[in-house]
C-alpha cells in the first residue's frame, strides 16, 4: 500500500508571486545599484524593441502600396525621403 505524502508545506515551499528581477539567493541580495542597471537596461531593450516594430511596419507599408499599385496599373510610388 502507497503511503500519502504529507499536504503540509515548509514556508520555504510556498509559491511567491513572479518578480521582473532574476531571483537570486538570499545571501545575494540585490543592491538598489543593481535594480537600477536592471530597470534600464529593460528600458533600453523594450524600446530598442519598439523602435524595430515601427521600421518593420514602415517597410509593411511600403510593400503594400508598392503592389496595390501594381494590381491598378499605376506607377509605384517612390519611396519617402530619408
Amino acid at each position: 500500500m502507497y503511503r500519502r505524502s504529507s499536504r503540509k508545506q515548509n514556508r520555504d515551499d510556498e509559491v511567491t508571486s513572479p518578480s521582473p528581477l532574476p531571483q537570486l539567493h538570499l545571501s545575494h541580495s540585490p543592491t538598489t545599484d543593481h535594480i537600477r542597471a536592471y530597470k534600464i537596461d529593460d528600458a533600453k531593450a523594450t524600446a530598442a524593441v519598439k523602435a524595430q516594430i515601427e521600421a518593420d511596419k514602415k517597410v509593411h507599408a511600403e510593400k503594400v502600396a508598392r503592389r496595390k499599385a501594381l494590381r491598378e496599373g499605376l506607377p509605384p510610388p517612390l519611396p519617402p525621403p530619408s
